[in-house]
């Protein structure tokens, strides 16, 4: 027998954030060692945050834009399902996920 999404339970989703230590040149987001070296691998201010996908997500995307608004990107906050293993995630889909993040709005 299986359950009807209204006897689910809403799945609950925490921030993470990520070290990059990337900086604003000509544009784009590029890698700078010396930054990333002297950052902490958390954010020093951080405060776990939980919630739904939605309220996690919207926030995550509001201090993205906020640090390239800003000319850096020191941490890369997203939402991640509570309990679950950390996703192994390629270069090329943290590449990927930068590129959006500067491209929104320009169109």
């Amino acid at each position: 027998m299986t359950e009807s999404p209204a006897e689910r339970p809403e799945a609950v989703y925490e921030m993470t954030a990520a070290r990059r230590g990337l900086i604003m040149n000509c544009g784009k987001l590029t890698e700078h060692e010396g930054r990333y070296n002297e950052l902490p691998v958390t954010p020093e201010n951080f405060r776990p945050m939980v919630g739904s996908y939605a309220a996690i997500s919207a926030e995550a995307v509001r201090r993205n834009e906020a640090q390239v608004r800003s000319g850096f990107m020191d941490y890369l906050y997203s939402p991640e399902l509570q309990g679950a293993k950390p996703a192994k995630v390629s270069q090329a889909e943290v590449d990927e996920a930068i590129k959006l993040i500067e491209n929104r709005g320009t169109k």
